[in-house]
């Protein structure tokens, strides 16, 4: 479980840290949950902070859960950012790469957004470093299928005790490890042995944090050593 530094509403997010500062090599953690639906007042109000682009984006999206999650993602940036930089984060600057993964143009700030059920995390840091997070919900499956996209060294563990906990905590940590270096799908995963808190991979060194809270496995990588990371809950 994360020990959290500060719980805040959104509209006092110019308010954060005024009793806790963010230390300079602190990697920064925002999480937000709910459980039912904003009102249409309130999501009205909420997306407008957005672009107009990244509002109809966000509109787009079919399922209720999944338009929450992709706006409150796109807030804990604009929450992160304001920590950081001391002013508003204009949402014009909020790009894609050709891989999809969303970036600040013209930033130093950068971020990675994870979403699983109704959890919504982002990790940040105010420099150009690699990031990634992946939040998973742990469902009950059948873990025997899935023996081939783990390393041996993992599955020795997840598999000695049959252990769901540790299938996810392994999962969280090689896709968090994925995102943050960028390849995508041309990574073999099941050659990444994530028991280690260290792993190299092309000539550089990706740090691992896994955390479980409530019904949820989370796990962060970054490729640069960072003293402490930092937890913020933003209620919307």
């Amino acid at each position: 479980m994360p020990k959290v530094l500060q719980t805040i509403l959104f509209e006092n997010y110019r308010e954060l840290c005024s009793e806790h500062s963010i230390e300079s090599n602190a990697l920064l953690v925002l999480k937000t949950s709910y459980r039912t639906p904003l009102t249409k007042k309130r999501w009205g109000a909420l997306q407008d902070i957005l672009s107009s682009s990244l509002k109809s984006d966000v509109n787009r999206i079919k399922i209720w859960e999944d338009r929450h999650n992709s706006l409150f993602g796109k807030l804990l940036v604009f929450v992160g950012y304001y920590i950081f930089m001391r002013k508003d984060l204009s949402f014009n600057r909020y790009k894609q790469d050709k891989n999809g993964k969303p970036y600040l143009n013209d930033s130093s700030v950068n971020f990675n957004i994870s979403h699983s059920g109704k959890t919504v995390v982002c990790a940040m840091f105010p420099a150009n470093i690699k990031i990634g997070a992946d939040i998973e919900v742990m469902k009950k499956i059948n873990i025997n299928d899935l023996k081939d996209f783990f390393h041996p060294n993992e599955n020795s563990i997840i598999y000695k005790n049959n252990s769901i906990e540790e299938f996810y905590k392994y999962w969280t940590r090689k896709e968090a490890l994925v995102k943050a270096i960028g390849k995508g799908l041309l990574l073999p995963i099941q050659n990444l042995d994530t028991t280690q808190k260290i792993i190299n991979q092309y000539n550089e060194n990706y740090f691992l944090k896994s955390y479980k809270f409530n019904d949820h496995f989370c796990s962060l990588s970054y490729n640069t050593y960072l003293n402490k990371i930092d937890w913020i809950e933003v209620k919307f």
